[in-house]
């Protein structure tokens, strides 16, 4: 009888697995980088609505705290075209990081297919060899019943 598959080639499909794993991680990363800087630039906003609704609301606009809310507002832009910038770094980090993932994942479904393949073989192998071994029997059997 036969013994087990054996894919001579084990190692590299672990270490291109490993890899894909190592760059789904890179993916996640990035992704919650994007995240991180779109929920800062929402609160953000938030902050500049909240202030805006603050100056108006009060009624009594002196000539300080106008001046202290345009410096205010001055910094939030700022702030914004940051974060914005931020946002269109992490963007390319994250499509370059994903190209990166396809090209794993392609590496390992190569290294499978050909595993998939050798043990297609191997399974066909071991089927022919049975039948012959069978047919070996039954010739066996059939030749010292005619003795």
């Amino acid at each position: 009888m036969a013994g087990r598959f054996t894919f001579k080639l084990e190692a590299v499909l672990e270490q291109r697995k490993h890899v894909e794993r190592l760059r789904q991680r890179e993916v996640a990363s990035a992704q919650q980088k994007l995240l991180e800087l779109q929920a800062e630039l929402d609160a953000l906003a938030a902050v500049k609505r909240a202030s805006a609704k603050d100056l108006r609301g009060t009624g009594k606009l002196s000539a300080a705290s106008l001046a202290a809310h345009q410096r205010f507002a001055a910094a939030m832009r700022h702030k914004s075209v940051t974060l914005n910038l931020g946002i269109i770094e992490a963007r390319r980090e994250l499509d370059a990081a994903q190209v990166v993932l396809v090209e794993a994942a392609k590496h390992r479904k190569v290294m499978e297919k050909l595993r998939e393949r050798e043990q297609d073989r191997w399974t066909e192998q071991m089927r022919k060899r049975e039948a012959a071994e069978a047919d070996e029997i039954a010739a066996a059997r059939h030749a010292h019943a005619s003795n």
